[in-house]
């Protein structure tokens, strides 16, 4: 290859080498490099990689986190240069994707700090920080802001239900709060597993009101369940009465044995049969079974039950029903000793 071939080559070599770290930077490590120009008083160096990052043309992945950043410093970098106006639209910007967005005035000059006060006070909104998975308890609260002072009224709305609506806070509020939430409705009870709308909403004079709001799932956790044992299923259980034939059978009992006491000395004896004067003897047994039948037909028809059978099954029922008494009182324990998480309406991690 010629010298005047291999020429364009190299050059295009080179700036492709040259390119390569820029175009391999992250947003993360572009904002890194801006803000620490910054903080080396290099402002116009900071100021184009801050624009390249929030333009419309930008390409690269980037968060909200990181855009606010970028706002943030583009207004300082303004307002340093005592450039109020552009600082105060930048700020804004800033302010607007994120009301949570603030200067440390350790790290910020007055005149930063100012530019900034002036861009509060033309963005008027109201914000809920992500919920981030947690146990429900007394040190839980929602973390919200009002960029300006107004009206605030804080509600949980039960998505199932939207009737269901518990207000935790109603007051005039200015800059970031804490609302507290442990669970509990008003009436005492603990807020159902379900999926709910926290919503923030902020009035201020007669301007429209600005709310945010945040899908949230309240889980419940506790130790599993015993089950309760079923009834004991009749099969199971003994026979309390004889059954309404029993006296009948009785007194066939009573005939067959009256008609046995005599046809049996007769089949035995035959022809000797009176000769041996047995009638009086079968006379006396055909009597005591007729009597016998007679009697016990009457008492089973008045008296049916099995007194034996009924303390037996009144036994295994009481058995059953003190295994169940404490199955029921493990479990009221249990949830007792409930512990609510609060998560993402996507759920808690598991």
């Amino acid at each position: 290859m010629s010298v005047s071939r291999r020429g364009p080559l190299l050059l295009l070599a080179a700036a492709v080498a040259f390119a390569r770290p820029s175009l391999a930077q992250t947003t993360e490590e572009r904002l890194k490099d801006a803000i620490e120009k910054y903080n080396a008083f290099n402002i116009e160096g900071a100021r184009p990689i801050l624009l390249n990052v929030v333009s419309p043309n930008y390409i690269f992945p980037i968060t909200t986190e990181q855009k606010v950043r970028a706002y943030k410093y583009l207004g300082a970098s303004y307002a340093v240069l005592d450039r109020r106006d552009s600082a105060v639209v930048f700020f804004s910007a800033a302010i607007d994707f994120d009301p949570f967005t603030d200067l440390d005035p350790r790290e910020f000059s007055a005149a930063e700090l100012a530019a900034f006060g002036e861009a509060k006070s033309r963005v008027f909104k109201v914000a809920l920080r992500p919920i981030v998975p947690a146990r429900l308890d007394t040190n839980f609260s929602f973390r919200l802001i009002t960029t300006q002072r107004a009206n605030l009224t804080v509600d949980i709305v039960k998505q199932s239900d939207t009737t269901q609506k518990e207000i935790l806070f109603q007051s005039d509020n200015d800059g970031p709060r804490d609302v507290r939430w442990n669970g509990f409705l008003r009436n005492g009870q603990r807020a159902d597993s379900t999926l709910y709308e926290v919503r923030a909403i902020a009035r201020r004079g007669n301007n429209p009101e600005v709310i945010d709001r945040q899908l949230f799932k309240l889980e419940h956790v506790f130790e599993p369940l015993e089950d309760t044992l079923p009834s004991i299923p009749t099969s199971d259980l003994l026979p309390e009465q004889y059954k309404s034939s029993a006296p009948w059978f009785d007194l066939i009992k009573g005939g067959a044995l009256a008609t046995v006491a005599v046809g049996l000395p007769y089949i035995a004896f035959g022809s000797d049969f009176e000769r041996l004067d047995w009638r009086p003897h079968a006379g006396a047994a055909v009597g005591v079974a007729l009597a016998s039948s007679i009697i016990s037909f009457s008492y089973r028809r008045g008296h049916r039950e099995i007194p034996a059978n009924v303390r037996e099954n009144t036994r295994r029922k009481q058995q059953r029903e003190l295994f169940n008494s404490g199955v029921r009182t493990r479990n009221q324990d249990r949830i007792a000793r409930t512990i609510m998480l609060i998560c993402p309406a996507t759920g808690c991690p598991r």
